[in-house]
């Protein structure tokens, strides 16, 4: 237990239960989730409690619950541990969230961070941190995944000089845009729009094209296992291993799926032609915005027969005569998302560093590559790189002032341009 002091809702402690205290923990989960009102799936008690019991028994971690002094739980999230390298350098990292373990089946969790009472997010926050500072044992503290706002709170809570923060672009599509049950390509830019409806002439030559969407948990089962077989055959036949590899990772989606496809928070689309499945999309619905995590295609056809693009244009179709009103690509470059985009949001890592010796030898291994890089005239990174604090805060208030609770840009906002 650890106590910290702020001049906001009062003194806050932080109380850590072990991971095994799944009841406990679910029960004080829930209850603050009950008071804080819709939070996103990938920081609901849902999510967090079935990647315990998924990855839980080979990944440190525990719960981390933020109290007021009257006892009343304001806070809550998972904390997790492990080490990454920087070149040779080993460093020893918590993440707030399930994070980016276990290495070669991370979550990728979108619109991260702790859940928190409204009015309580920068105080629970720096609660957190203070009591992880206090603790000690780690060279860096991470959010991946974040928002504008939370990515904010989150840099704003440490020294300056020590912070590095990474901009993740995400595309994303307005679906109001789009007329009802009217033509999904309308909204698209003139190009675009014209490659989009080659794409689905083409499919329609071949077959009438259908779309089935889950609503019931046999039904988004049955949807996951068909993503998840053309996944790893389309993934295995390049020579890498699948985004479903590992056993754990299924049992993690399928309980997801079981939990939440009954409710609207997991929509599972699959798009066929003639009969033969082309796509299949699983994603997460927040209120209106759902965020596509990842597919499961058809080998493509050659010429116009792009499954891909054809899955998420017909996912977004039927998302907007459900009602929903934007479509995230999610962070991650495939081409054939941004032509399929109106407009892009942006997400957030964030490392806050210790002051442990061996980060003055990751600094100096860096610092050494970018000399050499600029002496050998070689390009910098496609990717976007670790930036300071200053330059978050920067960017996260003088973005698009139309920035919505997603963090996503409208489509009158600035266009600087996801998991497949």
């Amino acid at each position: 237990m650890a106590s910290f002091s702020d001049d906001g809702p009062g003194p806050l402690r932080v109380e850590f239960l072990a991971p095994t205290a799944l009841d406990e923990a679910g029960r004080r989960w829930r209850e603050l989730e009950a008071d804080a009102g819709p939070v996103p799936v990938m920081r609901s008690w849902v999510w967090s409690s079935a990647w315990v019991r998924a990855f839980g028994p080979e990944v440190a971690c525990r719960f981390a619950f933020v109290v007021d002094p009257r006892g009343r739980t304001v806070g809550a999230t998972l904390v997790t541990a492990g080490q990454t390298r920087r070149g040779p350098v080993p460093l020893d990292v918590r993440w707030l969230g399930t994070g980016d373990l276990p290495e070669g089946a991370e979550a990728f969790p979108d619109a991260n961070g702790p859940v928190a009472l409204p009015g309580h997010e920068s105080p629970v926050l720096r609660a957190l941190i203070a009591a992880l500072a206090d603790e000690g044992g780690w060279d860096e503290l991470r959010l991946t995944g974040a928002l504008d706002d939370d990515a904010r709170r989150f840099a704003t809570t440490w020294p300056a000089s020590r912070v590095r923060a990474q901009r993740l672009a995400s595309p994303l599509h307005d679906l109001r845009r789009q007329p009802v049950d009217g033509d999904v390509t309308a909204s698209l830019r003139r190009s675009h729009r014209r490659n989009a409806r080659r794409t689905l002439r083409a499919f329609q030559r071949t077959g009438e094209v259908t779309v089935d969407w889950a609503e019931t948990p046999a039904e988004g089962l049955a949807m996951l296992d068909e993503l998840v077989r053309l996944h790893q055959v389309r993934w295995n036949a390049d020579g890498r291993p699948g985004a479903f590899a590992r056993p754990e990772v299924l049992a993690f989606h399928r309980e997801l799926v079981e939990r939440l496809v009954a409710d609207g928070r997991v929509a599972l689309s699959r798009v066929r032609c003639d009969g033969r499945t082309i796509a299949t999309t699983y994603g997460f619905v927040d209120g209106g915005h759902l965020r596509s995590y990842q597919t499961g295609l058809a080998p493509a056809g050659g010429g116009r027969l792009r499954p891909g693009a054809l899955g998420d244009l017909l996912t977004m179709a039927e998302a907007r005569r459900r009602g929903l009103e934007t479509y995230d690509f999610l962070p991650g470059g495939v081409d054939y998302k941004r032509t399929l985009s109106t407009g892009e949001g942006r997400r957030w890592r964030v490392a806050l560093r210790g002051r442990r010796p061996r980060l003055a030898v990751v600094d100096a291994l860096a610092g050494a590559r970018e000399v050499l890089r600029r002496v050998r005239g070689r390009p910098a990174p496609a990717e976007a790189g670790w930036d300071g604090a200053e330059e978050l805060v920067l960017r996260t208030t003088e973005g698009p002032a139309s920035a919505g609770p997603s963090g996503a840009a409208s489509p009158a906002g600035r266009r600087r341009g996801g998991a497949t």
